[in-house]
């Protein structure tokens, strides 16, 4: 769960202070080219004594650091070890990706077409976190010709956080990667077929992380040409740096 609020703990003078800011109102993000990620020293292993996770620390300052700027906060999340899971930290990242696009989407201007669009593309993805929440999106899109811009878009942005909040489970991922695999599984051959069902397989029993299925379908959307299938954020290539640490 991507923590909304957080606390900036600054000392000055031996004096602790907080101050207490929303994710949301970072609005410099659609402006810079690296999204903005506030951060927890310790999760880096900076802080004075602090005993880190070697694997957890690279994943950090190495995998994501050509797309985040760090801004170093202390999380308000009480006791919740954000990315110490790595299906919870796939879901952390995935979040800051997504709420990035949502505020370029606001950029964009809040049109009926630009909410389609934006909710076209990250249709498995919301299905990954719960399917209801892509049914009840759904529908509060197909009624954008009667809704007033500025309530549809509030309306939709509430049914999105609550839908982050949400944690992806392993059934969950094959149930997505399932529905995928129906656009173009007519078209595969017996080996191609075999290929699909093996990764499947292999992340369904821990063997192997989701990037491997992701992967596979990606190339097979582009092979196949499924326009629908790759402009979708679930399989885009973007995405995967955030996935290629553990078995999620």
């Amino acid at each position: 769960m991507i923590p909304l609020k957080l606390k900036l703990c600054t000392m000055a003078g031996g004096r602790r202070t907080e101050k207490r800011i929303n994710l949301l109102s970072l609005r410099g993000i659609m402006a810079k080219e690296k999204i903005r990620l506030g951060i927890c020293p310790g999760l880096i292993d900076i802080a004075p004594g602090f005993a880190g996770d070697n694997d957890l620390a690279s994943f950090v300052t190495s995998t994501l650091a050509s797309a985040i700027e760090y801004v170093f906060v202390c999380p308000d999340v009480g006791e919740e070890r954000c990315g110490q899971n790595a299906l919870q930290r796939e879901d952390f990242m995935i979040n800051t990706f997504v709420l990035k696009r949502w505020l370029k989407t606001l950029g964009q201007g809040k049109t009926a077409g630009n909410l389609v669009d934006f909710h076209s593309r990250h249709k498995y993805l919301i299905m990954a976190r719960w399917v209801e929440s892509y049914r009840q999106m759904g529908k509060l899109v197909a009624r954008s010709g009667e809704m007033e811009a500025e309530i549809l878009y509030q309306d939709y942005l509430q049914l999105l956080l609550n839908t982050l909040r949400l944690n992806t489970t392993i059934p969950k991922h094959v149930n997505v990667l399932q529905h995928i695999f129906g656009y173009f599984k007519k078209h595969l051959s017996a080996a191609e077929k075999q290929e699909v069902m093996s990764a499947f397989d292999r992340f369904r029993t821990l063997q192997a992380p989701l990037i491997v299925p992701i992967t596979l379908l990606n190339h097979l959307a582009h092979k196949y040409q499924q326009p629908y299938l790759l402009q979708q954020v679930y399989l885009n290539p973007s995405l995967l740096a955030s996935r290629q640490g553990g078995h999620v």
